[in-house]
């Protein structure tokens, strides 16, 4: 049984429930890369790093810690 349109479906409601959890649009960018819609994956995930770097409650060593690995994440689907 194929669970990614579920996972999407989790990962859509973490998004609506909490817009400023970034860990939320990363599992949705996650899920849309393994339904192989890579373009969608990726502006998901450029828009995880803008929460990221919005969050009034993360420190600048968090925020670059996060910025660091979600642009690791952009990078690697390029190559793919």
């Amino acid at each position: 049984m194929n669970k990614l349109p579920l996972a999407l479906n989790d990962a859509n409601q973490a998004v609506k429930l909490d817009p400023t959890w970034s860990k939320a649009y990363r599992r949705k960018a996650s899920v849309l890369e393994a339904q192989k819609e890579l373009d969608k994956a990726k502006g998901v995930f450029e828009e995880s790093l803008k929460v990221a770097l919005a969050d009034p409650k993360a420190s600048p060593e968090q925020k670059k810690k996060e910025e660091t690995e979600i642009k690791k994440l952009i990078e690697g689907r390029r190559h793919k």
